[in-house]
């Protein structure tokens, strides 16, 4: 009897040392963890510093910085403040004489949080590599171009401003045959286009029959200030909700925008 409560025992023993061994490792193990963190956010403030330099080099030069580059500066000055807390409870809490942890629960909450932090700090060097990090925005907002009037189509031109400042439409298409006034009632939408808040940029392009979408691309590329590189550039496509807006004319309502259709 005494051989069996024996084996019994050694057998919870074993089972349970098998379940505490990989936590306990895990625990124990906990200062490469919090060491991989400090080297890790360490070279991510290198690159802030480097990527917040050209920013102000641009800024300097009266170029504005790119929505990206600044919420990614802002996500790395988080997870600054986020390593920076977690190492303050790691030297308060956790390191004790020896180096051993004499709180087992926090230690295992803690170094979950270091390793949350490390991998969203490595996301973040990854993604540092920006093609651009600002924009020209000085431009001419729109140009005045010379138009005839509107006669009898003022309800049609306020139909056409409300679909403009509707944020769920992206392509709004205007349909009919041809003198009836399509090109006119752009060209005065154009010139009095209501706010700056709606827009940064208008810009009017008129087509030939024969146009070649090389020459649609360079007058695009002329009209933003950006430098010309025989690329091939389109128009993407706005997807719902957008300020960006493709407002074109047809003789047809079936046309679609990027057709070779003849227009006004």
């Amino acid at each position: 009897m005494e051989s069996v409560s024996t084996s019994c025992l050694m057998d919870i023993f074993n089972l349970l040392k098998a379940c505490c061994s990989r936590p306990c490792n895990y625990i124990m193990t906990y200062e490469g963890t919090f060491s991989s963190l400090a080297n890790e956010v360490g070279q991510l403030k290198d690159k802030s510093v480097d990527v917040k330099r050209e920013v102000e080099a641009a800024e300097r030069d009266g170029l504005t910085p790119r929505r990206e580059v600044l919420g990614w500066l802002n996500s790395v000055q988080n997870m600054e403040d986020e390593a920076k807390s977690i190492e303050g409870i790691y030297d308060q809490k956790i390191k004790c004489l020896c180096s051993l942890p004499f709180n087992i629960c926090s230690t295992y909450r803690l170094r979950n949080r270091a390793e949350a932090a490390l991998e969203t700090i490595r996301e973040l060097k990854q993604s540092a590599e920006f093609t651009k990090l600002a924009d020209n925005l000085n431009l001419t907002r729109s140009i005045k171009i010379p138009t005839t009037k509107t006669i009898g189509m003022d309800k049609v031109f306020e139909e056409l401003q409300r679909h403009a400042k509707d944020d769920s439409l992206s392509v709004i298409g205007i349909h009919g045959m041809g003198g009836v006034g399509k090109t006119a009632l752009l060209r005065r939408f154009n010139n009095d286009f209501p706010s700056e808040k709606e827009a940064d940029v208008v810009i009017f392009l008129e087509l030939s029959i024969d146009y070649k979408l090389e020459e649609v691309q360079k007058s695009l590329f002329d009209r933003l200030s950006l430098t010309w590189q025989d690329e091939v550039v389109g128009i993407p496509f706005p997807a719902p909700p957008s300020k960006c807006k493709i407002i074109f004319t047809t003789r047809t309502e079936d046309t679609w925008p990027h057709g070779h259709r003849k227009d006004d």
